[in-house]
């Protein structure tokens, strides 16, 4: 592995071996940056995946691609497992970096870990596109799991700018994606099947809990299998939005639930929610927040000048 791990003059990553040999070279000053593709296939890690050690100031992936990670486990799937938790509560940056055809199948799920630890500490993603495909095989709806996602751990905060996430989600119950985090210029892609739903904890269930976003757009699909599932909770806790939309579509779901801030017009594509309630709630209840959220039609939600015109920012429109 050649360069030094400076800023200037980073550690470059050629292969699979030099990505775990940020435990031995690493550290919360140390920089790296991927110098070409990697694919875990034909690698000792297809079948066997370990966690990537995340143990850097920096992980640049220089416009390269991560793919074909499969991890099946009955126990915790970890994809990157933050080594700086060890030390302090550290921010790494991650950015510039595809990770693709990744395949999680495990009793627990998270997507960025503390290596060991409570100690709290924040990685910024920028400029990211993640594509993934979670399946949970055991309901994780319980009191430890209320601050905890598919992409980030309690103790681990994910925060995420000009980022693309492509989650196909199945599972026994509802989970959360991202907890504890901010959004801001990004877009979600789901398709997400929950087997039995459960609509009474929505501090673990929802898709966002205590996320602040702005300049973000959900699509995709929701279905649920079990007939006694009514509420989905796309949005939960103390959080703020702004200039956010979704357009998702549902199979036998009875109510959809933002339950946030929204402090500048939001909206959705009410064709696609058609027969769906929908449920604003308010958590601060000194402020009115549900005339910003906006249920609009199809052709309203391509128009941008319509858009503008309802005081949600297009710099499409004319």
């Amino acid at each position: 592995m050649t360069g030094e791990g400076t800023k200037t003059n980073p550690y470059l990553i050629t292969n699979v071996q030099e990505l775990y040999s940020m435990v031995e070279a690493g550290g919360t000053d140390v920089y790296f940056r991927l110098d070409t593709d990697i694919d875990f296939n034909e690698t000792e890690y297809a079948e066997n995946f370990v966690p990537i050690p995340l143990y850097c100031a920096e992980l640049d992936g220089n416009g390269h691609t991560i793919r074909n990670i499969y991890c099946n486990t009955s126990g915790t799937a970890v994809v990157f497992s933050d080594m700086t938790s060890t030390e302090s509560s550290n921010t790494v940056e991650v950015k510039n970096l595809t990770l693709e055809n990744v395949e999680l199948v495990a009793a627990d799920i998270t997507f960025f870990a503390a290596d060991s630890g409570t100690t709290s500490g924040t990685i910024n993603l920028s400029e990211c596109i993640f594509s993934m495909r979670c399946t949970l095989t055991q309901s994780l709806v319980n009191s430890t799991t209320a601050y905890k996602g598919l992409m980030n751990g309690r103790y681990r905060k994910v925060n995420l700018y000009l980022c693309t996430v492509k989650l196909e989600f199945n599972g026994i119950k509802e989970h959360s994606l991202l907890t504890g985090c901010t959004v801001n210029r990004s877009q979600f892609y789901v398709d997400i099947r929950y087997i039995s739903g459960n609509s009474k904890s929505y501090a673990q269930t929802s898709l966002f809990y205590k996320v602040d976003m702005t300049d973000t757009a959900v699509f995709g699909k929701v279905k649920a299998d079990n007939t006694a599932t009514t509420n989905v909770y796309h949005f939960a806790g103390e959080n703020k939005h702004s200039n956010c939309y979704q357009a998702i579509e549902y199979d036998n779901v009875a109510t959809m639930c933002w339950d946030a801030c929204i402090i500048s017009p939001c909206f959705y594509n009410a064709d696609l929610a058609s027969g769906v309630k929908t449920v604003t709630n308010e958590p601060d209840s000194g402020t009115t927040y549900a005339v910003n959220f906006l249920a609009l039609t199809t052709e309203q939600c391509k128009d941008a000048e319509y858009l503008r015109s309802v005081g949600f920012i297009c710099e499409g429109a004319v």
